[in-house]
Formats: structure tokens, C-alpha cells, sequence
């Protein structure tokens, strides 16, 4: 379920989005049915610092959708997908399974275990950091790098409820993951320096 950018520093775009699918079609992540909030927060070796990152979503092997945490961690983004409140503008994936083309629609409760199945898995990139630690708040050129990734994972792998059919940069998707997440990689925190003095 948690992967690590600092293991993809040295490979391409492309090679993180043909891992992605290979982890997918192979059955890797939690079930949300049998998601803890335990997993979202800790790994085997304890608590998980690097809580923003790229997500994805699968269900029966294939992607369902590709989502990024910037402004939110993984917990706080995980848990609005799944909000049945029409408040909850961030349930889009539960609307879009559920047909409700409106921002406010109500999702239905059928529409929540319709993904009882669906597994999740993280792709940690950047340090968290807390409140009155240096740098807290994300700058702009790291959470558009983020949101690269995301379009080009997107355009690679084609989840089911995701509307974008952006074609695949082939430039992008050539760049080493060092330089299209330069930005990113330096806010993610003191686990990825060492990799990248390499």
C-alpha cells in the first residue's frame, strides 16, 4: 500500500507509471472494507512522515482513479471520498460512480459499497510538516509539480472516473522523477536529501 518517491528518484516518469500498473493489475493495496486508519498513518517501521503525495484508487485489477494530496494529507483526502454528505464537495469519485453530475449532489449509501472492493494504495512525497516548522505551508512550484505527476499518471494509465483524456506527454513521461519533481522532492523532508546528493 505505501510506496516511497525516494525509491523512483533514479527512474523515469514512465517506469513509476508501468510500476503503478503492474502493482494495480496485480492486487496490491488495502481494500477500503478493510482500510484502518492505522494504515494510512504507519508503516511497519512506525509513523509515516511523508503524508502528501499521489494516491490511486482500483478495483477488479484496473485504475479507478488517480488522485493527488497537497493541501490535505492522506487521511483528510482519503476520508472526503468517501463522505456521503452533499456538503462534502470532495466525494467527486463517489458522485461520478453514483451518476450525480451535481457539485452538491447527495451520494447515495449503495455508492459507498459499490468500493467496498476497491484497494487503495499511497505514493508518499512530501513531508507533512507541522505547524511552526519552517516552510509549512507548500509553495506553488511544488504543488504544480504534484499535480504534473498526477495529470501524466492519469493520462498513462486511464482510471475509470477520471473525465481528463489529457493524450500522454512522451517528453514528460521520459524526464527522471529527480527532475520533474525538483521542487517536490526537496520540501519532502530529510529522508529524500541523502538520495539526492547521490
Amino acid at each position: 500500500m505505501h510506496l516511497y518517491i525516494r525509491d523512483y528518484v533514479d527512474r523515469s516518469v514512465q517506469d513509476l507509471a508501468d510500476d503503478l500498473r503492474r502493482r494495480i493489475s496485480g492486487g496490491e493495496g488495502v481494500p477500503f472494507r478493510d482500510l484502518r486508519f492505522w494504515q494510512i498513518t504507519h508503516n511497519d517501521d512506525g509513523p509515516i512522515d511523508s503524508e502528501n503525495g499521489i494516491y490511486w484508487i482500483a478495483l477488479d485489477g484496473k485504475p479507478l482513479y488517480i488522485g493527488k494530496c497537497t493541501s490535505l494529507s492522506f487521511v483528510e483526502r482519503i476520508g472526503a471520498h468517501l463522505s456521503l454528505g452533499a456538503h462534502h464537495w470532495k466525494n467527486l469519485l463517489l458522485r461520478r460512480r453514483a451518476g450525480i453530475q451535481r457539485r452538491n449532489g447527495l451520494a447515495p449509501q449503495d455508492a459507498v459499497e459499490d468500493f467496498a472492493n476497491a484497494r487503495l494504495g499511497l505514493l508518499h512525497i512530501m513531508h507533512r510538516r507541522m505547524s511552526g516548522e519552517a516552510g509549512e505551508n507548500l509553495d506553488g512550484a511544488t504543488c504544480q509539480q504534484v499535480g504534473e505527476l498526477e495529470t501524466a499518471l492519469r493520462a498513462s494509465l486511464k482510471p475509470e472516473q477520471t473525465r481528463s483524456h489529457a493524450p500522454v506527454n512522451q517528453e514528460y513521461m521520459a524526464r527522471p522523477i529527480r527532475v520533474a519533481l525538483q521542487n517536490a522532492l526537496q520540501a519532502a523532508g530529510p529522508e529524500i536529501a541523502p538520495v539526492l546528493e547521490r
